[in-house]
């Protein structure tokens, strides 16, 4: 319930200026580690991680904060899987074995990893009978090719030789 919720949802609703993705990924945050109000509220007021976009309404330097915190709370060879997903193209969603392809693992073990970031936000899932495509939001995959831009190309050949 609402009422339940401590003083710091309202900070934080209001620091995000009320965007659902970076509510989400709070959101998912809080989920794993329920007693971190307070020092989630406090590295968004902190924005560590700034990237001021102009000409925007949109409250970028809310959600990078929130994509950094949530990235950062992965484990090493998560972080390293997530990297992977800066090069997926923007509005397409990935069926599962192109990422076995690229990490050269079983469904299971692929669909394992992605879950985890699925779990935390940080990747949507479409679900058709038993098939699964991700995804990530726009501004999800901005944050993922701006904070990994020296690696791309780097990045893009890794998928090229596992094909």
């Amino acid at each position: 319930k609402i009422s339940e919720l401590p003083e710091q949802a309202n900070c934080l609703v209001r620091e995000c200026k009320g965007s659902p993705l970076v509510i989400s990924l709070i959101g998912a945050l809080l989920r794993d580690f329920p007693s971190r109000w307070e020092y989630y509220l406090r590295q968004l007021q902190n924005k560590q991680f700034k990237r001021i976009r102009k000409s925007s309404s949109y409250d970028y330097e809310a959600l990078d904060e929130a994509m950094s915190i949530s990235v950062e709370q992965l484990d090493d060879n998560y972080k390293d899987y997530y990297k992977d997903l800066s090069i997926l193209p923007k509005d397409v969603r990935v069926p599962t074995k192109v990422l076995c392809i690229l990490w050269d693992m079983e469904t299971e073990e692929v669909e394992d990893i992605l879950q985890e970031f699925v779990n935390k936000s940080l990747l949507f899932c479409d679900r058709n009978g038993k098939s699964f495509h991700y995804y990530l939001h726009d501004l999800q995959l901005d944050f993922l090719t701006e904070k990994n831009r020296n690696q791309l190309q780097e990045l893009h050949k890794n998928i090229v030789n596992q094909y």
